[in-house]
């Protein structure tokens, strides 16, 4: 009869697990990656790999919870436990963020309002890290996508202070061609408004950090920073 407790007992704690889970997937319009580094992500990606491999050997270890697999179809996730070919998961996103980075002429933003945006974004930036890191996996077929679409540096880690030290010498030769300096309001030249912009933020994070660190333009509102130099 205590046995039978147990039982019951670890059923409803998957259950809740399950209904947290499937939660978080339509909150977040994506399932968890067991690799996230944030630890709640990391926790219920592992949850839903364990579950799906014990469906998989279900005739083995009778390990499986139905009820699971009830909750799972009350989110519309009826699919969540089957085994998947990740890669090609992997592969088929990776063509759509291509497309998608060719139609709207620049890299999607993991903090865009716009849910496909963000969810694109967010993907780049797991993938990046991936590629960087010697314990996550990163599939080399993706590499071969983006170089087909003509992004070979698409997965590259961001340099972001030679990038802020590009800019700031461009922003430096048009101070100095147009004897003047750019202004972020005054202008309807969305190259003067970009630099005039630039320029404000590293005003600002100048003033706030006193190790002398600024922020690249298109970086500064993710508080991303780096040293020009």
């Amino acid at each position: 009869m205590s046995d039978l407790l147990i039982l019951l007992s670890d059923e409803e704690k998957s259950n809740e697990m399950c209904n947290q889970v499937c939660q978080w997937i339509k909150d977040y319009n994506r399932n968890p990656s067991k690799d996230s580094d944030n630890a709640i992500e990391k926790k219920y990606g592992s949850w839903v790999s364990t579950r799906r491999k014990a469906k998989k050997e279900l005739s083995k270890s009778g390990n499986f919870y139905e009820s699971n697999q009830v909750i799972v179809e009350s989110y519309g996730l009826s699919d969540l436990f089957e085994t998947r070919n990740q890669e090609k998961e992997s592969n088929d996103l990776c063509v759509m963020v291509c497309q998608w980075i060719i139609d709207n002429k620049k890299t999607p933003s993991s903090v865009s309002k716009d849910l496909v945006q963000k969810k694109y974004g967010e993907w780049l930036i797991r993938t990046k890290i991936a590629k960087d890191s010697s314990t996550k996996c990163f599939y080399e077929s993706n590499q071969v996508i983006a170089e087909s679409y003509g992004m070979p540096n698409l997965f590259d880690k961001i340099d972001y202070e030679k990038e802020s030290n590009q800019t700031c010498h461009l922003i430096c030769q048009w101070v100095i061609d147009n004897n003047k300096t750019p202004s972020s309001t005054t202008t309807k030249d969305s190259i003067e408004k970009k630099y005039g912009t630039w320029i404000i933020n590293q005003k600002q994070m100048k003033n706030k950090n006193s190790d002398g660190y600024l922020c690249r333009f298109s970086d500064s509102s993710n508080g991303k920073c780096c040293k020009n130099t």
